[in-house]
This record gives structure tokens, sequence and C-alpha cells, in this order.
């Protein structure tokens, strides 16, 4: 709980109409309000907010932060309908421990089985996901987005560096009397290299920092689209703009070689 009290058993046992709200609700209703004492209205009944959840986080199917929480008994009488009141879709268990989830699984299936009456596991009509199987699926479905993600990198960085590599040759041709000169002046093949080597850098590094401030400017949009937040790391952002340099210097070793191998007669003479 980040502000007042959660559901109490005195409150289920009376069909109390109150509300729990998540951080993404609270915000939508009570923008920049304290929540606790204000009501909302759920199924035509208005409902007392008694408390307010820290924030959770999200993931693919679900919001944590996106919800309100009423008693069971309440809901049950008055949202769900009479029918349909001894009907649950769902149901969270929490181990005592790491080391009792096995146990907690087994405990919680040999309960349900008893309460539905059924004798052979195999006609179970519930289903018991343990947290530690969820996490890998998690875990697998992260990782195939991480490979896909680097693949999209490591093409688009390429594309980049050929981008580079192809300016930084016209460059050099459009520069030959410039070259040539330089050298009968007594430039160095070190000094030209260094010297488009440089300029190459230079243009991986503006492309970075284009890139970065296009990724800062989409992460402080996003959110206000899709109602989940965005990390913005400094080590990704410093990364980031360090590989567009290196890409930029590794794409300009080319260019500037040629550059560096010119004689300076001929390049006078082409002039």
């Amino acid at each position: 709980m980040s502000v007042g009290s959660f559901i109490t058993n005195a409150e289920v046992r009376s069909d109390a109409e109150v509300a729990v709200l998540g951080t993404t609700v609270s915000a939508q209703l009570f923008p920049g309000q304290n929540p606790i004492g204000h009501s909302v209205t759920i199924g035509g009944l208005p409902f007392s907010v008694i408390g307010l959840m820290s924030p959770a986080g999200s993931s693919a199917t679900t919001n944590q932060d996106n919800e309100v929480i009423v008693p069971i008994s309440t809901a049950q009488t008055f949202l769900i309908g009479r029918a349909n009141g001894s009907l649950v879709s769902e149901i969270l268990l929490q181990a005592s421990s790491s080391g009792t989830i096995s146990a907690a699984y087994y405990e919680a299936t040999d309960l349900l089985l008893q309460l539905h009456h059924i004798t052979r596991p195999s006609a179970a009509d519930f289903t018991i996901t343990p947290e530690t199987q969820l996490l890998s699926t998690a875990r697998s479905v992260t990782q195939t987005l991480t490979y896909l993600l680097a693949g999209v990198a490591a093409i688009s960085l390429l594309v980049g560096g050929i981008g580079v590599m192809n300016i930084m040759l016209v460059s050099v041709t459009e520069r030959i009397s410039e070259i040539g000169l330089r050298k009968a002046l007594g430039a160095t093949p070190g000094a030209i290299r260094r010297q488009f080597l440089t300029e190459a850098m230079l243009l991986g590094l503006t492309g970075g920092v284009l890139g970065v401030l296009l990724g800062l400017g989409a992460a402080l949009l996003i959110p206000h689209l899709i109602s989940s937040p965005v990390a913005i790391s400094l080590p990704a952002i410093i990364g980031a703009v360090g590989v567009a340099a290196i890409i930029g210097l590794a794409f300009g070793v080319y260019p500037a070689t040629r550059a560096a191998s010119l004689a300076p007669m001929d390049a006078l003479r082409g002039d």
C-alpha cells in the first residue's frame, strides 16, 4: 500500500462498498489529489476509496496499476450477480518462502480437488500455474525479443556504416585537389588519414546524438499513449553514442586510407 489501508476481513464479511485503487486509475480519476475518502462509481454503486496501492508495473498481458480492488463478497453480491456469485476465475496464492513453492502447489491441488469433489487429478476442472513457470515463459519471450532487436540493431548499424563510408568516399573524390595540395605542402599520409577518420567519426557521433534525442523524445511521449512508463538509462545513452562513433570510425578507414594513398602529382594533375 502507498496510502490508506487494504480491505479487511470485516469488510469482506459485511459486503462493504469500499475500494482500493491502482496508481494509474487514481491518476486518471483524481489527478494530483489524494484519493482517500473520495467516491467512485462501479456498476452503478458508490464505493468509498480507502487505499492506494504502490506502483506494481505491468506485463505483456496485464497492468497491475490499472486495477480497482473491492471485497470479493461485495463483487459477488452486487457486481457479478447472485447467479454467478460463487464463480471465481482466478485465485492468487503466496508460499511462505521460495523453498515451499512445490509443497504449496501440491497442497493447493489437493484442497481444490476435495472442494470440487474430484477423485482423479487427471479430471481436474482447474489449472494451477506456479510462478516459476510464468517466469520461465517470460524469460523465454524476453530472450527471443532481445535477439530480434539485436538483429534489427545490427542491420541498422551496418546500413548506417555503409552510408558513412559512401559519404566519405564522395568527400574524398570531391577534395582530391585539396588532398594533393596538402601533400605537396608536406602533409604526411598519416595526417591525411587522421583528418578523414576524424570526419567519419564525427559523422557517426552526430548520428548517434540525433538518435538519442529522438529516442528521449519517444520515451517521454510513449507513456502518455500507452499508460506504461519507459525507463531511461544513462549508461545505455552513453553506450549508444559511443557505438555510433565507433561505427563511423570503422567504416571511415577505407575512405581515409584511399585519401592517404593519393599521390600529390596525380591529385594536382586531376585538378
